[in-house]
C-alpha cells in the first residue's frame, strides 16, 4: 500500500512501516496564518515591486531612483519575511512603517504612503501578529506554565 501526500510544488511518496502505519507530517494548527497577516503579506510584496520596478526605471536619477528602492527593497523583504513567518519581520516591518511615513510626510512618495505605513505599524502592534511572528512560541508556552 502506497499513500501519496500531496505537497505545493513537489509530490513525495509515504512507505507503510511493519504494521502497516504511515508516518504523516502533522501540521501545527496554532502557527496558521492569520487572514490580517496574509493581506499585508501581499499589500508589501506589491508594493515593494511596484516601487522597485520605479526605482530601477529611474536610475537616470539617483537619488530620485534611491528613493523609491530603499522602500521598495524593504518592502520586498517584509513580504518574504512574513510570509514565512521569521522573526525579524516585526522589527523590520515597523522600520519599514516609519520610513513610508516619513517619506509621505516629505511629500517624496505621496500621502498614500503615510496611510500605508501607519497601517503596517498598527497591524504589526496587533496580538495576532506578534503570535505569529514569534522566534518560537513553543519555548514561550513552557516559560508561562
Amino acid at each position: 500500500m502506497e499513500i501519496r501526500l500531496r505537497h505545493p510544488g513537489r509530490s513525495r511518496a509515504t512507505q507503510p512501516d511493519q504494521k502497516g502505519q504511515v508516518d504523516v507530517p502533522k501540521t501545527n494548527p496554532s502557527r496558521r496564518t492569520p487572514l490580517g497577516v496574509t493581506i499585508l503579506t501581499w499589500a508589501q510584496i506589491i508594493i515593494g515591486i511596484l516601487l522597485t520596478v520605479f526605482g530601477l526605471l529611474l536610475l537616470s536619477s539617483p537619488i530620485v531612483a534611491l528613493i523609491f528602492l530603499m522602500p521598495g527593497v524593504l518592502s520586498l523583504s517584509v513580504g518574504y519575511g512574513m510570509r514565512k513567518g521569521k522573526s525579524w519581520t516585526w522589527v523590520l516591518g515597523l522600520w519599514t512603517g516609519v520610513v513610508y511615513i516619513v517619506l509621505g510626510l516629505l511629500d517624496l512618495l505621496g500621502p498614500i504612503v503615510i496611510i500605508f505605513g501607519a497601517l503596517t505599524i498598527y497591524c504589526l502592534s496587533r496580538s495576532d501578529f506578534r503570535e505569529y511572528l514569534r522566534k518560537n512560541p513553543q519555548k514561550d508556552n513552557k516559560s508561562r506554565q
